[in-house]
């Protein structure tokens, strides 16, 4: 089995929405709408960095928690100002993956 963008941007929402505490609010599902457009766009980022680095053409199943973690160090180390409101990304647990976020 191989891993997808998308799976990797699932797993990816579903770590940020637990962070979230705030009431949805139109501006803020705009807001939203913008940063679920970043995040899949750094998990795609992801899953293409390790196909070059390791010169494959599909990702292993095993390297999904590699893809998760690269997407979000892309995500939180880009300068997007949505993440730097929130803070940095230090780490927070889903398997054998942590993901954790750091005040600025």
């Amino acid at each position: 089995m191989f891993v997808t963008a998308q799976e990797v941007y699932d797993v990816m929402q579903e770590l940020r929405k637990t962070q979230q505490q705030t009431v949805p609010t139109e501006q803020t599902q705009q807001e939203e709408n913008q940063k679920d457009m970043i995040l899949y766009f750094a998990a795609e980022r992801s899953v293409d960095m390790v196909k070059a680095y390791c010169a494959i053409e599909n990702v292993p199943e095993v390297l999904k928690g590699v893809c998760v973690s690269i997407g979000f160090l892309l995500y939180d180390t880009e300068n997007y100002p949505q993440t730097q409101q929130q803070g940095s990304l230090k780490s927070m647990r889903q398997g054998n993956v942590t993901v954790t976020y750091e005040q600025v």
